[in-house]
Order: structure tokens, then C-alpha cells, then sequence
């Protein structure tokens, strides 16, 4: 596979973090989260996800 085509995430499953052990990569591993959230959430794009209203 060229190293354009090389997959660069990690998908969830049990084989694949197999896998991604098993490939020895020696080092440190760094996690940078870079999501930002609102105080208040917005669900107008799609409000069918919004919480159930209190009253």
C-alpha cells in the first residue's frame, strides 16, 4: 500500500487494537484532543438527538 493510501486512525474494535499492539511501535503515545463543545449544546441541525425537555 503507498504511503498516501496508509490508514493513519484506529478503528474500535478488539482486532484492531490487536493489531495495533502487535505492530511494536516503540515510544511514547500521545493523545491531542482538539474538540471544543458549547456551554449550551445546539441541536436545531438535527433535533431529533436534542434531551427530552424537563418541566
Amino acid at each position: 500500500m503507498p504511503l498516501s493510501e496508509t490508514i493513519r486512525y484506529l478503528a474500535p474494535s478488539q482486532s484492531a487494537g490487536k493489531l495495533f499492539v502487535q505492530r511494536g511501535i516503540e515510544g511514547c503515545l500521545v493523545m491531542l484532543n482538539l474538540l471544543r463543545f458549547r456551554d449550551v449544546a445546539d441541536y436545531s441541525a438535527n433535533p431529533e438527538l436534542a434531551p427530552a425537555a424537563h418541566s
